[in-house]
């Protein structure tokens, strides 16, 4: 299987409660040999279960956390995860969707929706 790494991209995921989605999307990545420059998960105050979970999968993933004390919003917090990325180019993730095409399929689709921030 080929490797697609993309060592100048952040994947910033917003998360609330979807401890198991995200697990399945790190693990989809880990299957089809993707990876990015970093992954920052910028949680809005999730319910202790779940936050507890995003500590493990953190250890395991070795993504930068971004917790919240309590949910602030959706702007907020896109805005407070934004803040964590050091690479010059990111590609935001709302909703995690399970990965159900090959990495080919995925690497086909336009990186428009990535955006570009200067640091």
């Amino acid at each position: 299987m080929q490797t697609h790494h993309f060592p100048d991209i952040t994947l910033l995921v917003t998360h609330y409660n979807r401890s198991a989605s995200l697990q399945n999307m790190l693990q989809s990545f880990r299957v089809r040999q993707l990876s990015f420059g970093g992954i920052v998960v910028s949680d809005d105050g999730s319910q202790p279960l779940h936050f507890d979970k995003l500590q493990e999968l953190q250890k395991e993933f070795g993504f930068t956390l971004v917790p919240a004390v309590k949910n602030g919003g959706l702007g907020k917090n896109l805005n407070k995860g934004q803040d964590a990325v050091k690479l010059p180019t990111l590609c935001m993730c709302r909703k995690i969707l399970r990965l159900q095409i090959n990495s080919r399929v995925l690497l086909q689709q336009p990186i428009s929706s990535c955006r570009k921030i200067k640091l």
